[in-house]
Formats: C-alpha cells, sequence, structure tokens
C-alpha cells in the first residue's frame, strides 16, 4: 500500500493535476473568504465551510478522474494486477494519495485561522469541527469518484460519471427536503438518512454528531470496498454480487445502529459560541426534577420542522429532542400540522395558533408559544431587513413547562399613569416579557384607578415623569407590608413624594447623572459599572460579560444599616454631574463631584416578610440594551426576575437568550486589501506558476 501511495502522490505533482487542484481550489474558498470575513469583518468561519461543500464537489473529480482511468489507458493496471499488491492495497494506497493531495490542500486554508486570531478571535472548537466535518466529506467524494474511476479508462467520462454521482446524492438531499408531504413518511425518513448534503448541514450549522461521523466514513468505507470489487473483477475475472449486497447492508446497519446510541446517549458536540443547541445547565436541572408529564406539541409536520432548520439556521428536532431526553420521559414530543388538524385552538383553549407555533400541554394548564418569539431580532427599517440575532426559544419553552406545572402563578404589574417607560417595543417591551417567560401574569395598569390586584408580587415603577400622590404612596405601602416587592427603574425624573418614599426605605436618588473616563465603552456617557456579591447576581458573577449603562443615575443609600446593599457600583474614575447642569459636554468638568458611585440597590426597608425594594439604572433593563446580547444586562434583568418569583411558583428561573452575532474582525483598509489580494491573486498565481515550472523541467528532461 505505501509504494502505490507514494508513487500516486508523486504522480499528481509530476504532471499538472496536482497543482491545479490547489490552485482552483483556493482561488474560489479565498475569494469566499474574503467576501464572507474580510470585506464582512467577521471572525466567524462557519459559513465559508459551508459554501466549501459545493466547491469540493466540483473541484474532486479533477482529483479522481485519473486514478484508474489512466492507469487503464496507459496499460499500466496489468502491472499493478501482477504485482504482489492485493486490490484492497491498491484502493487503499490510491485513497490515501488523494487525501494527501487533499489535506495539502486544506493545509493552506489554515491561513485563515491565522489571520482571524491576528485581528478577532476564532471559535475553536467551531473550526475543528468544521475541519473534521470537511474531511470526512472529501474522503466521501473522493471514495465515490475513484470507484466511477475505476469503471472506465477514459478520464472524461470518469469525471462526468464522478459529477453525475454528486449530482444524484443532491438531488436525493432536495428531494427529502422538498417531496415530504407527498411521499410516505418512511421514504422521507430513507432518503434523509441517506443524504450526505443534510449531515454536512447539521455540522456546518454547529452541531457535531457521532452518528454524522460514522457515515461519512463508513461511506467512504462502502466505496472503497467497491473499488477493490470491481478490481478483483479484473484480475481474477468474478466478482460476487452477494459480497456488494453484503457491503450495502452493513452499511446500512452500522449507521441504523449509529444512529440509535447518539440518540440514546446524546453522542453531539455544540461547537458554537454561545453553545445555541445545547440547553442551558439551568434548564437541564429543572427537567431532571421534572415531577410531573407534559406534551411539547410542534404544530408542523417534521417535514416542515426540518425546513424551519434550513430558514433560522436553528435545528429544531435536535433542540426539541433535547428536551426529551433530559426529562426522563416525563417530555413528550408530537407533531401536528396545524394546517391538517381541525380545531387546534379550541382543543388546547389556547386562543389563535398558527403554523410552526408550539403549544405545550401540562397537568394544571396549557401555554401557547408563538413562532415570533422563538427569535430576537434586529430590524434595518431603512432596507427592509429583520436579521436574527439571538435565540430566545428555550426562555420560552422553558418557562412554559415550569408554568403548565407551577402551583401558583405570580403576577407583576408596570405601573402607568405617570409617563413611564412603557412594555412597548423600544422601551421595556423584553423586560416584561421576561417576566411572562418566567410565568407571570404581566400587565399595565394605573393603580390610581384600580389599585394592585390581589395575587400581585411584583410592582414596577419605570421612571415616572409625574409624581405619583399621597393614594397611590398608601397602596404601595399596604402593597408591600403584604409581602410585595417594588422595582423602581431610574432615569432622569424627579417626582418628590415617590422620591421620599424610595429614601424612608434607605435609597435616595441623586440628583446627578454618572459618567466614567475609564470604565466606559465609546465615550463617557457609556459606563462599565462593577456587580456587587450579593445572591440576586449569583449566577452572572464569573460569566467575564461585562453590564453597560447609559447616563446611570446616582444613588445615595444608608451605609450603616445591613437592610441596604450595594448591587451596582462605578469605578474611582466615575465622576457626576448634576440633573440641573446646562454642560452638554461629556468631558470631565471641575465642579462635577468624584465617584465612587452607587447606581443599583436592594433594601428590605419598611415592607412585610419578603418584601423588597430595588432600585436600579432604566439603562439596565431597556430593550435597546437588552438587544445587544454581548452584554451582560439580559443576564442581569434575568436574575432579577428570577429573584423576585416567590417560593411555590415557578423555579425563578430565566434563561439568557443566545447571541448569534458574529465575533468581528477588526481589519480595515490598506491591510484588508493587501491580504485579500494575496489570498485571491498572488497565492493560487504562485502554486500554479511553481507547478508550471516544475512540469515545463521535467518535459526538458
Amino acid at each position: 500500500m505505501s509504494a502505490v501511495f507514494r508513487r500516486d502522490f508523486r504522480a499528481f505533482f509530476t504532471s499538472m493535476t496536482g497543482f491545479v487542484f490547489i490552485s482552483v481550489f483556493l482561488i474560489i474558498m479565498n475569494a469566499f473568504f474574503v467576501l464572507y470575513n474580510i470585506l464582512s469583518a467577521s471572525a466567524v468561519l462557519t459559513p465559508v465551510f459551508a459554501t466549501m461543500l459545493l466547491i469540493i464537489l466540483f473541484t474532486v473529480p479533477i482529483l479522481t478522474m485519473r486514478v484508474f482511468s489512466e492507469e487503464y489507458k496507459q496499460g499500466t493496471d496489468k502491472l499493478l494486477f501482477t504485482a504482489p499488491v492485493r486490490p484492497k492495497d491498491i484502493v487503499l494506497g490510491k485513497f490515501f494519495a488523494c487525501m494527501g493531495v487533499f489535506a495539502l490542500t486544506l493545509a493552506f486554508t489554515f491561513l485563515w485561522v491565522l489571520i482571524v486570531a491576528a485581528f478577532g478571535t476564532p471559535i475553536r472548537a467551531e473550526v475543528l469541527g468544521n475541519y473534521i466535518s470537511v474531511f470526512c466529506l472529501a474522503g466521501v467524494f473522493v471514495a465515490v469518484g475513484m470507484f466511477v474511476s475505476s469503471l472506465t479508462e477514459n478520464q472524461l467520462i470518469a469525471a462526468a460519471g464522478a459529477y453525475g454521482a454528486f449530482f444524484a446524492l443532491y438531488v436525493l438531499n432536495i428531494a427529502a427536503a422538498s417531496l415530504g408531504e407527498s411521499m410516505p413518511t418512511w421514504v422521507t425518513r430513507a432518503f434523509t438518512f441517506l443524504s450526505v448534503f443534510s449531515r454536512y448541514d447539521t455540522v456546518s450549522s454547529g452541531l457535531l454528531a457521532f452518528d454524522d461521523l460514522v457515515f461519512f466514513i463508513s461511506a467512504c468505507a462502502m466505496f472503497l470496498f467497491f473499488c477493490a470489487l470491481v478490481l478483483r473483477r479484473k484480475r481474477v475475472g468474478a466478482v460476487s454480487a452477494v459480497a456488494a449486497g453484503l457491503a450495502f447492508a452493513a452499511f446500512i446497519g452500522i449507521n441504523i445502529f449509529a444512529g440509535s446510541v447518539t440518540e440514546r446517549l446524546s453522542l453531539k458536540a455544540d461547537l458554537t459560541r454561545d453553545k445555541i443547541y445545547a440547553l442551558s445547565d439551568e434548564t437541564g436541572d429543572i427537567l431532571r426534577d421534572m415531577h410531573y408529564p407534559a406534551t411539547i406539541y410542534m404544530l408542523a409536520s417534521e417535514t416542515d420542522t426540518r425546513e424551519f432548520t434550513a430558514s433560522t439556521g436553528l435545528n429544531f428536532p435536535e433542540f426539541l429532542g433535547q428536551y426529551v431526553f433530559l426529562s426522563g420521559g416525563n417530555v413528550r414530543l408530537e407533531y401536528l400540522d396545524a394546517q391538517i388538524s381541525a380545531d387546534v385552538s379550541g382543543r388546547f383553549g389556547v386562543g389563535d395558533v398558527t403554523q410552526g407555533d408550539i403549544v405545550v400541554e401540562g397537568p394544571r394548564r396549557n401555554k401557547h408559544i408563538p413562532s415570533s418569539s422563538y427569535f430576537q431580532t434586529e430590524t434595518d427599517y431603512a432596507a427592509g431587513i429583520g436579521t436574527i440575532t439571538g435565540y430566545t426559544i428555550e426562555q420560552e419553552l422553558t418557562g412554559a413547562l415550569l408554568y403548565v406545572g407551577a402551583e401558583i402563578v405570580p403576577g407583576a404589574v408596570f405601573t402607568t399613569g405617570h409617563g413611564e417607560a412603557s412594555t412597548d417595543v423600544y422601551s421595556l417591551s423584553i423586560y416584561a416579557d421576561m417576566f411572562a417567560k418566567n410565568g407571570f401574569a404581566a400587565e399595565s395598569r394605573s393603580i390610581a384607578v384600580s389599585g394592585i390586584p390581589d395575587g400581585t408580587d411584583v410592582v414596577v415603577i419605570a421612571a415616572p415623569q409625574t409624581d405619583f400622590s399621597e393614594e397611590e404612596l398608601s397602596v404601595l405601602d399596604g402593597f408591600a407590608l403584604r409581602g410585595g416587592s417594588v422595582v423602581y427603574l431610574a432615569a432622569e425624573e424627579r417626582p418628590e413624594r415617590l422620591m421620599a418614599w424610595l429614601a424612608s426605605r434607605g435609597i435616595q436618588l441623586g440628583d446627578f447623572r454618572v459618567f466614567d473616563d475609564v470604565q466606559r465603552v465609546s465615550s463617557s456617557e457609556y459606563v462599565v459599572p462593577a456587580v456587587q456579591p450579593h445572591e440576586m447576581f449569583a449566577s452572572s458573577m464569573d460569566t467575564g460579560i461585562l453590564p453597560l449603562l447609559a447616563f446611570p443615575r446616582g444613588l445615595t443609600t444608608d451605609g450603616d444599616d445591613t437592610g441596604v446593599s450595594p448591587l451596582l457600583t462605578t469605578s474611582g474614575s466615575s465622576y457626576g454631574r448634576a440633573l440641573s447642569s446646562e454642560n452638554t459636554s461629556p468631558a470631565r468638568a471641575e465642579d462635577d463631584l468624584s465617584g465612587p458611585f452607587t447606581v443599583g440597590a436592594v433594601s428590605a426597608y419598611g415592607g412585610g416578610e419578603g418584601s423588597s425594594l430595588l432600585v436600579l439604572p432604566l439603562s439596565l433593563s431597556h430593550d435597546v440594551m437588552l438587544s445587544e446580547l454581548v452584554y451582560l444586562n439580559t443576564r442581569l434583568s434575568g436574575d432579577t426576575v428570577r429573584w423576585l418569583t416567590p417560593t411555590g411558583a415557578a423555579s425563578g428561573l430565566v434563561i439568557p437568550a443566545k447571541a448569534l452575532t458574529s465575533a468581528v474582525m477588526n481589519i480595515t483598509g490598506l491591510p484588508a486589501i493587501i491580504i485579500s489580494a494575496a489570498l485571491v491573486f498572488a497565492l493560487p498565481a504562485a502554486v500554479f506558476l511553481s507547478g508550471l515550472i516544475f512540469w515545463l523541467k521535467r518535459r526538458r528532461l
């Protein structure tokens, strides 16, 4: 085998075949790297690896078309057959020679990783997983191409046959995706099972599964075995069709077994930056501790659900299957086509539903999750384009599972009537939604008109522009004495009676806003505070992510009283400026106050058992900040909801949204131009010219 490997590997570079293959591959793939990464300033390499699938499909026949066809045409196959080398050794030697050329080609693409590392931060697990999957996929295509080449002595026919085989595999993938409704379920599943492309799509989207690797390796082995059978026929004049059938049966059996083991043991690795496919540890704990049954109804056919994967980037069957696996059988998953099944809304009593929604059915109540709430999006209104920036479906689904089995449903009221920040979009809609996702019955109401209803556990007052009346403050007093908690989100408002009410509980709103010259982002108005140790924020202390506040309001607290604890503080480089100041410059002025300051605090003053007062910056939980998933604001805001959830309700868990925001690469201007030109033009040209010079020298000899 080693002699065949050395002979064939050398042959690729004594002719122009190897140099042409490497040059063509590098021109195309480096162009895509420039487009996806350099011009887009993205440090995520997954899109360029996903494109590599089609490039491999079109370039591999250049490698494989001459592997056996050239031997037949020149008559050197007889030397091989009379040599003391077994057919399998011939096949393996040639296969490893082809893969050696591909590995050498792939080694050039490691320049991408070096460039990303120089100007950004590559996701190591994602890069490693993509290289493994690309190499495995190339092995399958090389094996198929070699099998086709073993059937003919014409190189063009061998190349055309390889393209035909690859096209057939591609059609199989399309048939599995588009004809699912018109074919029996078992046929659709068989097509999906045999599809190389759908398995590679799973890997390229960031999920590396054991059964996919087994599929690539076993498919490669099967086609190499077919090659060996063809060579045996040419050597001894006979070949067993039974052997080919047994090989295919073994391929099917091995992959069925691998799929079963993968699902049973969950042998899958999430390679994405924010672990978007893996459920959080908190969700895992809840599922393992569930003591009641629940059913997740996906209101779509299984085929349509797979199509959601292609359009959204989230592997829905895999994601939902984890709930079933981790619950130990307490959670069931069923697909229910809302377009076919009549009266879905009436069956569950959840109002109007649409195709693609989810309904969770539990022992005490049901919960409807609209498909519009699966994702966090960012809209470019000028272009009319919405972009998915994160996944919130785990928040929704875990919260729904808690809600359908919870003994009590807590209540939250967002006050209105004083010009407060509303729960509408671009205000506090995401924060209000966190309460709903955590099992709260959340509503907006004027307590001056209708008071605070029984069953309310939390009242949120968000930067009121006019003052509260004495009657309203009396309602708040009664609410606090019953054990209710108040969250006050501060901006630049100055309601005197309400400020006095807060001060009587140990937290006074300062008449200044805070800037910071050092602990900041972009400019001194955007302050990065320190999160102080407190049980409320225990899960967010060691994440390595920073919170961000815009113009935070300074607070004054009674430091001698243990009933008041600071939650967020600024650094010694911060400074405070009076709200009444006419100075609009962010630069520090002589009459500014010197930090550090407290900008968030919690008090147990003046209420009944379990009552708390939280005073936090409005910008901590504002939609603008919570839309930026790269900051800690989402986790901290969720922590406040979790901490405020009463005992006996859902566990008080809020799962942070998982960001899809790409890691950025800081490369612009002249460096970007030079690197792009070197990758797309200089490097492929150098490889091709080196091969041409070497080939011409050999011809003169």
